[in-house]
């Protein structure tokens, strides 16, 4: 149980990803939310599951290659938004008839 509350209190402070956008230059906006950064679990869901294959590849007791972690979460985050602006793309004619799509970016 400690263990639990110990990373909720530490996931809570993080900020979300509309904080994010909004702490961002107004000219950055469009774009940000284009590929989705107001929403981030995508994102995390492509670089978690590399992450932990990076620190299982480490040697016992070292540091996993910390610059490899950070290309990987560069890439997730760049991955994901391009995904974002394809799909929308390709889905324009449907996200308008959709209510839950319907005010996304075109």
């Amino acid at each position: 149980a400690r263990f639990n509350s110990y990373f909720d209190r530490a996931f809570a402070r993080l900020p979300s990803g509309m904080e994010l956008v909004r702490k961002a230059p107004q000219n950055l906006h469009p774009y940000l939310l284009l590929s989705r950064h107001d929403k981030p679990i995508g994102t995390w869901l492509l670089f978690l599951p590399s992450a932990w294959g990076i620190c299982m590849a480490a040697e016992t007791f070292h540091l996993p290659n910390i610059p490899l972690l950070i290309l990987f979460g560069t890439g997730a985050v760049l991955m994901r938004g391009a995904g974002c602006c394809i799909n929308d793309m390709y889905d324009i004619d449907i996200d308008k008839r959709v209510i839950r799509t319907r005010d996304r970016p075109q």
